[in-house]
């Protein structure tokens, strides 16, 4: 289980998640990749 420990609002995350659903946009996606990595290094 992942313990999400962020300086991040979970809400701008989900916001994101939303939008890279929507556009389907290659950068925003790359983004969140980064986003969710950066969020298990903080663990």
């Amino acid at each position: 289980m992942k313990r999400f420990t962020v300086s991040l609002p979970i809400e701008i995350y989900e916001k994101l998640k939303a939008l890279a659903e929507r556009n389907r946009r290659t950068l925003t996606q790359q983004v969140l990749v980064i986003i969710e990595q950066a969020l298990v290094d903080v663990e």
